[in-house]
């Protein structure tokens, strides 16, 4: 059991470590609870601190306490006379006194206690030394506690009040408003905006160009703006549904899915590395990319993305091309020489269980991992219901990429190759055996004996949470037998024997295209301990009460799953579930506008932001359901709005911003940023350097590719996509930040590839207009702009080249364009969209 069960004895006691001299008195423990609780502080921090102290305890410290104290010292069992669940129980102490003296560490009995110096607390495991660091800190930045509240210990009902929160309501179909100004709407969505806009006394923009709807569109759906062929292309269509036109087009490109993947890939914390010291790069994780892009690409229901990501391996059948979606559960962090392999479990199976709740749910589970959701009605059973879907999960590497038939005329061909080698493969077995029986031992060394245990037990007698230990074991075990190192002896034997097995290469069938992927422990998962020790069978996969509560009832896939993840899936892909399908229509909404209709994407929770227009989004996610769960239909509907068409600058701009400063009704369209790799790939395109190649294994920078095959490394982000905010792929991120810095403005001023990009630009506009620079100053607006310059711009662009308006002839040295395509490639016009 995980509990500190005698930290009130041990502050009783009176030996070395623990005497009265340790003791503070309860005249001061009282003076400090009167100062903590009138909101005074030993200290004087600053806000900053203060924020920073309470996210510290929110995150490492009261999770701690809940899982490890709270159960033997709260409310209802106060071992030694010890309460650990509130700052005033802590400072009152147990028989002896204070558990604690905020800001002084080293004079906390509690310390001293979790430390070991003189007691064993918990007693049958000891803290790991980040916990330990955790409450240190916590203590010694003066034991900030930002509620006078006990934790809890036991599950929160579930009131009405609980259930009539926005989120949790069936999505509904509300009629269509009536509007004053129906002109303006093209569809349902200008209806509803509209509507707000009446109400607020407010007119919506004028409509943007065609100019600049085409590149608009071009880099919300493609993340690259036109060339001036595809403007011309546009601006040459006069009929009634050139715009129409425009959108499908663009939605059948390959590279709509290339920048709504890598917007997909954000939520999911893509990465291609491990995390950590190591961060050792993942040569399969770009599988899960590429399939991420096939399937937004073939438009297939969300549904099916949903389902392939987290059951793939149940649901796929013979089409091995879905597994790859199950990469979604690979996406976690990996220490590779955790020895602790009993929490490294652990820890993954919150990751999944925390990122699958913020993705599809939109709710932050984490928050009751230890105890129960401050804010929201979910409870920590809750929160381990979930887990135990996952609770049968076995990693799989290098999993081949076949149907069953060419699996088994494989194996039949290897069977054959097999025969006719065994003699060979046995006598190099023989002289690898000591080696590896060495280093064998070498690993399994470092492992507390219960895992040597588990290292060492016969695969088919382990338990299902053996077997997911093995797993991580037999890892680190893995790891030390690459690079044997063979005796000259050895070798020589060794390369003769291998010369001989290589006169068999014939017989030996190709191997298969291979992922990562995941499977289950069988047809029995492992147990996610109950907390209060009511069920011996521990927590079994249920879905949150506040969402119906019902216990999932999951049948075995064949003898190799427990069938767990597909009921989860059933559950979650269901129109009766009010979160999943109202999560995605947000996530598009938002992806097109820069802001959701809910602006708190992953929290759908009390914490988060109420919709600005709930009606809009109901009505949206009963269009996306009855479209089969479609992107493009949505995307279609939204782009095809008035609401989307709005130009950036309105004639009543004053009063629209005295009403609605944030432009929450719409009024007019948001200018926005590109990101990271929208500026990256313009740049390319525009120098003429940009390779369209599609899918395959990511490269290194630099590179010519678009951005989205680049290498995601955890720890070392590319150096100009980092500075403009691209996630590291730790943690999911629903909206990336957008800030403004001196190293984005040198960067693009003098970055050597900045720099390479500018002259590959130059050359193309000297190539294309030769002498006419006024035909090569259109060009270059064009490529970079979309559009030509001004009369003003010319005769300015012209001068800056050293050139005579009238004449536009040469003075002096032969024209050089690199400075004029810097300007360009730096100019808020080109790092931005109207």
């Amino acid at each position: 059991m995980q509990c500190l069960r005698h930290v009130g004895r041990c502050f009783a006691s009176h030996s070395p470590g623990c005497g009265p001299s340790r003791v503070v008195s309860r005249v001061t423990a009282w003076m400090l609870i009167l100062l903590v609780t009138s909101g005074v502080s030993g200290q004087t921090v600053d806000d900053a601190q203060q924020r920073e102290a309470v996210a510290h305890f929110e995150q490492h410290v009261r999770p701690l306490l809940s899982q490890q104290c709270v159960s033997c010292h709260g409310s209802e069992k106060q071992e030694g006379q010890l309460r650990l669940d509130s700052l005033e129980a802590m400072l009152a102490g147990g028989e002896s006194g204070p558990a604690i003296v905020p800001g002084d560490a080293d004079s906390s009995l509690l310390v001293e206690a979790i430390r070991r110096e003189s007691f064993e607390m918990p007693p049958e495991k000891p803290l790991t030394k980040t916990q330990i660091g955790s409450v240190i800190d916590w203590i010694s930045a003066g034991a900030v506690w930002p509620d006078q509240q006990p934790l809890q210990a036991a599950n929160r009902p579930i009131t009405e009040e609980d259930r009539s929160h926005w989120s949790f309501q069936p999505v509904r179909l509300p009629p269509l408003p009536d509007v004053d100004d129906l002109n303006w709407c093209r569809n349902a969505i200008d209806r509803f905006v509209r509507q707000r806009q009446e109400c607020a006394g407010i007119v919506p923009a004028p409509e943007a160009n065609r100019r600049t709807l085409v590149r608009r569109v071009y880099l919300d759906l493609l993340g690259i703006p036109p060339s001036p062929s595809e403007v011309r292309q546009f601006l040459d269509d006069d009929g009634p549904q050139a715009y129409e036109r425009l959108v499908d087009r663009l939605l059948a490109s390959p590279a709509y899915s290339e920048r709504w993947g890598r917007q997909w890939l954000d939520v999911v914390r893509y990465a291609e590395s491990d995390g950590f010291r190591q961060d050792a790069y993942r040569p399969h994780a770009w599988r899960y990319r590429d399939y991420v892009f096939s399937t937004l690409n073939e438009d297939r229901s969300f549904r099916d993305f949903v389902a392939e990501q987290l059951a793939g391996d149940e649901i796929a059948g013979d089409k091995p091309q879905r597994w790859v979606g199950t990469g979604y559960l690979r996406l976690h962090l990996y220490e590779y020489n955790q020895r602790d392999v009993f929490t490294q479990r652990t820890d993954i199976l919150e990751e999944i269980t925390d990122v699958t709740g913020e993705v599809f749910l939109g709710l932050s589970l984490r928050c009751a991992k230890c105890h129960d959701h401050k804010f929201d009605p979910l409870s920590r059973t809750d929160y381990l219901g979930l887990e135990s879907f996952f609770g049968a999960l076995l990693l799989v590497e290098d999993k081949p990429l076949a149907t069953p038939a060419e699996l088994a005329e494989y194996t039949q061909q290897r069977a054959e190759w097999e025969a006719s080698t065994a003699d060979i493969r046995a006598q190099i077995d023989e002289i690898y055996a000591p080696y590896r029986k060495a280093k064998r031992h070498a690993a399994v060394v470092k492992f507390v004996p219960e895992l040597r245990e588990i290292a060492d037990k016969p695969a088919e007698e382990r338990t299902p949470e053996e077997q997911q230990i093995a797993y991580f074991t037999q890892r680190q075990i893995d790891w030390e037998y690459v690079g044997i190192k063979l005796k000259p002896e050895d070798q020589e034997r060794y390369d003769a024997l291998e010369e001989r097995l290589n006169t068999f290469a014939q017989l030996k069938p190709r191997e298969f295209e291979a992922t990562v992927s995941v499977t289950d422990t069988g047809t029995e998962a492992a147990v996610i301990p109950d907390p209060r020790g009511e069920n011996p069978q521990g927590i079994l996969p249920a879905f949150p009460q506040v969402l119906g509560g019902q216990r999932a009832v999951a049948s075995p896939c064949g003898d190799v799953s427990t069938g767990r993840r597909r009921e989860l899936v059933r559950w979650l892909i269901d129109n009766d579930n009010p979160l999943t399908s109202r999560v995605i229509v947000n996530r598009v909404w938002q992806f097109h506008f820069g802001t959701g209709l809910v602006s708190t994407s992953n929290d759908f929770g009390h914490l988060g932001q109420p919709p600005t227009h709930p009606d809009l989004l109901d009505w949206l996610t009963r269009y996306f359901q009855e479209h089969n769960w479609e992107w493009k239909p949505l995307h279609r509907l939204i782009l095809c709005s008035s609401t989307y068409r709005q130009g950036t600058h309105h004639p009543d701009e004053p009063d629209c911003l005295a009403k609605d400063p944030a432009n929450q009704w719409l009024w007019h369209w948001q200018v926005q940023r590109l990101q990271a790799e929208q500026i990256r790939d313009s740049m390319l395109l525009v120098s003429g350097h940009l390779d369209r190649a599609l899918s395959g294994a990511s490269v290194k920078a630099p590179s010519q590719r678009r951005s989205c095959y680049l290498r995601v490394i955890r720890n070392q982000k590319d150096a100009f996509l980092g500075l403009f905010d691209v996630p590291d792929g730790v943690n999911t991120v629903a909206q990336r930040d957008v800030t403004t810095s001196a190293p984005q403005a040198l960067a693009l001023l003098n970055d050597p590839w900045t720099l390479e990009c500018s002259s590959a630009f130059a050359r193309r506009i000297a190539a294309r207009c030769g002498g006419d620079v006024e035909a090569g100053v259109q060009y270059a607006y064009e490529l970079a702009l979309g559009r030509p310059p001004s009369p003003e711009e010319s005769e300015l662009a012209l001068a800056f080249l050293g050139i005579d308006a009238e004449c536009a002839e040469p003075s002096g040295d032969e024209i050089t364009w690199d400075d004029l395509a810097h300007v360009l490639l730096n100019s808020n016009e080109f790092l931005y969209v109207d």
